[in-house]
């Protein structure tokens, strides 16, 4: 089971944060606008990217605290880093094509190995493809909790560890890291 990790923001997520947005006229095969900020993305430029940014993930994770970190370092902050691990056979089932394509990290190797793009998008597709993510987790969970699999939270404690371990072990390039050196000591 290939995995392909999206940044997110978990509360957009939750149905406890929708509720407080009152999502009651939300017909029920329909969903709230929020998890699309998450998929979709804008450039630098403030256009709309035709292609979302995603990282595979090895079968058994271990790659994963890797890649968080380079995303991590390529940040101005130290801060929470919530994610959404996809399912690769969720992605292609909607038609959406997996392009592999050389990410913009201080990990030169996860740059070259990890980072695609998935393409082929439309409205209605990924639409489609957040209400299967939403069905494939069954029940939102308490955002407090959050004991999802698919869905997690590290704080800003372990991307401080995880940063400082990505510099002791020459993952990322220490001159290409964002954060400030005053918050990783």
């Amino acid at each position: 089971m290939s995995l392909f990790l999206r940044i997110i923001r978990r509360n957009r997520w939750a149905q406890e944060f929708w509720d407080l947005h009152d999502y009651d006229w939300l017909d029920k095969n329909d969903i709230p606008i929020e998890p699309l900020f998450d998929i979709l993305a804008v450039d630098k430029n403030g256009n709309l990217q035709k292609e979302i940014s995603v990282w595979y993930i090895h079968d058994d994770k271990s790659n994963l605290e890797r890649i968080i970190a380079a995303l991590a370092a390529s940040r101005s902050n130290i801060d929470v880093f919530d994610y959404l691990l996809i399912e690769e056979g969720i992605i292609t089932s909607f038609g959406f094509k997996l392009k592999k394509i050389k990410g913009e990290t201080a990990d030169k190797h996860a740059n070259e190995n990890w980072h695609y793009n998935i393409n082929h998008l439309s409205g209605f597709k990924l639409v489609n493809l957040i209400k299967e993510i939403l069905t494939y987790r069954k029940k939102i969970i308490d955002f407090n909790k959050f004991e999802d699999d698919n869905i997690d939270r590290k704080t800003a404690k372990e991307i401080k560890k995880l940063i400082n371990k990505a510099r002791c072990s020459n993952w990322i390039n220490p001159s290409e890291i964002k954060v400030s050196k005053s918050q990783l000591d």
